[in-house]
């Protein structure tokens, strides 16, 4: 499962995907792509974007924690962070 966002939503919102991906078979969350009907457009993020710290946040909210990676990838020449999260053990809350 992709989740594709052209900007970071607050720390409850990415904790309820993160949470949710868990729960189910695991997922990824992709920042600085908007989806525009069956196309995506990828836009990139700004220098100035928090994302590390949002996501941090996010993890922050969960018990059990996740396994989950993240960093910035270049795709097209864009800037994009990328989210991935590992299907858990036991019950993500």
């Amino acid at each position: 499962l992709l989740e594709y966002k052209a900007v970071l939503p607050p720390a409850a919102t990415v904790a309820q995907l993160i949470s949710a991906f868990a729960n189910a078979n695991g997922g990824g969350i992709v920042l600085g792509v908007v989806e525009s009907g069956q196309e995506l457009l990828v836009n990139g993020l700004s220098d100035d974007f928090r994302a590390v710290q949002i996501t941090r946040k996010a993890l922050d909210l969960l018990s059990p924690p996740p396994v989950v990676n993240y960093d910035y990838v270049v795709h097209q020449g864009k800037r994009l962070f990328v989210v991935t999260v590992a299907k858990s053990d036991s019950e993500v809350s």
